[in-house]
């Protein structure tokens, strides 16, 4: 399990990195079109968050709690793609706070 969570946030690092350069070597990318699509998963909800149809971000589990836990439901997940989203727009790293968890309706 501890492998799976190194797993999981090297991969959201990995979509972070991606994301921040990709938005330096293009700066009239027009983040007007991101889409968020949520996905039911064996542990709950989850989101990705994709620009121009292109996957920035996958999330299958809750970031910042220990262990890999989905959302509890399909719009929890949604409005913490919606916070990173708010965060994308400006130019803020793209991660969760347990602030911003709450935020979004995440039970913590």
């Amino acid at each position: 399990m501890l492998k799976a969570n190194k797993t999981g946030l090297l991969l959201f690092f990995c979509a972070t990195i991606a994301f921040g350069s990709s938005c330096r070597n293009n700066k009239d990318k027009n983040l007007s079109f991101v889409t968020i699509q949520t996905f039911h998963t064996q542990i709950g909800w989850g989101y990705d968050i994709s620009i121009n149809k292109k996957i920035y971000i996958h999330q299958p589990f809750i970031p910042v709690v220990a262990g890999e836990h989905g959302f509890p439901s399909e719009k929890t997940a949604f409005n913490a793609a919606k916070i990173v989203v708010e965060k994308m727009k400006k130019k803020e790293i793209p991660s969760l706070t347990r602030d911003d968890l709450k935020r979004a309706g995440v039970p913590l």
